[in-house]
């Protein structure tokens, strides 16, 4: 391999690991899925898939066909999840419909390696143009209304993504292999930049929390009415690691109404509100003298992932640890 070979696909490795890493890193710290930073984080890895591709052409030739139908996922993946880190800090929110915008993504992913290459070179020419077409929409909506980010921070990562995309325009539009590697130490390049910015400036990855709307009544009886119909009769707290996202999915309600009607209705943040229910049930059992439970089966039984948590989310709600809860009621 010759040596300028050797040091892109080296200096393009370690960017591809790095954003890697921090991609799964934000995918990982920001678990709901309608949130800035977890769209931030498929932004860097279909980042690091599209630039990746270019490895295994240096040095696992044998798997290009691989390396290429992963790089064109993650190219198909980059403007939606541009376009979802602006719209996710807008008022309205992200809708569940808004991730349809990833099919064409996963379906690369998914069946891209049966494709031959010749097939896959019209999706990184479609795809490129459509980046374009996602940057043009991305400033529009960052444009208009308030957005909750800082400007900065916008300008930061919608500026990579244009000198990205201009090295990708670039090498789809033709050119000797020299410049079609220029264009990815280019691309690697501003990965750097990237990495380097969110590792040294956290506040690029803060948001401002968003402030409160008055919900009118009638809504919010509504919404309490479902989640009480939700929770007595379905019983959806018994879900182990039971998220506010999966609530508002289950209930078609944006997720931070339904968060400020659980605080203005019962003072209660989302995870005490689901511990009320699940320590209710557990107290209800515990009275049931004909029952041959465990503690921490009752626990698992209600949905708390580990009897820790069990324990001090029961004392700080009923003031007794669940064993001299359970004595009290037998001495009674």
């Amino acid at each position: 391999m010759e040596v300028w070979k050797m040091a892109i696909a080296l200096g393009c490795g370690i960017a591809v690991a790095q954003s890697l890493f921090l991609g799964i890193y934000l995918l990982h710290r920001d678990r709901n899925p309608g949130v800035p930073n977890f769209f931030l984080g498929l932004l860097l890895t279909g980042l690091a898939f599209r630039i990746g591709k270019s490895l295994f052409y240096y040095l696992a030739r044998p798997l290009a066909i691989y390396g290429v139908a992963l790089g064109a996922a993650g190219l198909w993946a980059i403007g939606p999840a541009l376009w979802l880190y602006v719209k996710s800090g807008k008022e309205q929110g992200v809708s569940k419909w808004d991730y349809l915008h990833f099919l064409p993504s996963l379906i690369l992913l998914i069946l891209g390696w049966s494709f031959n290459m010749h097939m896959l070179v019209p999706a990184y020419h479609w795809g490129t143009y459509l980046l374009g077409v996602y940057l043009l929409a991305s400033w529009l909506l960052s444009r208009s209304g308030q957005w909750a980010g800082h400007p900065q921070r916008f300008q930061v990562f919608f500026g990579a993504v244009i000198v990205v995309w201009s090295t990708f325009l670039w090498q789809v539009r033709g050119g000797s292999i020299q410049q079609y590697a220029l264009g990815g130490l280019i691309a690697c390049i501003v990965l750097y930049v990237i990495n380097f910015l969110i590792l040294t400036d956290q506040s690029l990855l803060k948001w401002p929390a968003s402030p409160r709307k008055s919900i009118r009544e009638p809504a919010a009886e509504e919404i309490t009415m479902a989640l009480d119909r939700l929770f007595r009769e379905e019983k959806i707290y018994r879900r182990k690691g039971l998220t506010l996202a999966q609530v508002a999915e289950a209930l078609d309600k944006p997720a931070y109404l339904i968060s400020q009607t659980i605080n203005q209705h019962h003072g209660l943040k989302f995870n005490e509100f689901v511990n009320q229910y699940r320590i209710g049930e557990v107290k209800e059992l515990l009275q049931d003298t004909e029952l041959n439970y465990t503690i921490e089966a009752l626990a698992d039984e209600v949905g708390f992932s580990s009897t820790s948590s069990f324990y001090t989310a029961f004392k700080k709600v009923v003031r007794l640890t669940p064993q001299q809860f359970r004595r009290l009621e037998m001495e009674i």
